[in-house]
């Protein structure tokens, strides 16, 4: 099977021109999480083509956009436990003393 980045890449290749045809390719990369591989792609062009280096550069400002978009997706502020999950906790644990307390005097008494 083709590679869908490989299918998008050639449809952007054909009409260069079309911002559909660029954010078609980008979204794409990014659901595949290989934004790396489009940037390669846009700064080969760039670097090789002074007719289309502009669009290119103008791709890879968006590229980057989407990639800090989603660093800001995977930072995540570290969870700490409310005063009612510990409470809790420590009410679990006490109980659980208790009735192995219980359990163990009953054995005793048998």
């Amino acid at each position: 099977m083709d590679d869908p980045i490989d299918t998008a890449w050639a449809e952007v290749e054909a009409d260069w021109s079309s911002e559909a045809a660029h954010k078609k390719f980008l979204t794409l990369c990014a659901s595949l999480d290989r934004l790396a591989e489009a940037g390669k792609r846009y700064r080969a062009v760039k670097e090789s083509d002074p007719e289309r280096a502009e669009v290119a550069t103008a791709q890879i400002d968006r590229l980057l956009g989407l990639a800090m978009q989603n660093l800001q997706v995977l930072k995540s502020e570290p969870r700490t436990r409310s005063g009612k999950q510990v409470l809790f906790l420590i009410a679990l644990g006490i109980s659980g003393a208790l009735v192995v307390t219980a359990l163990m005097a009953m054995l005793r008494m048998m």
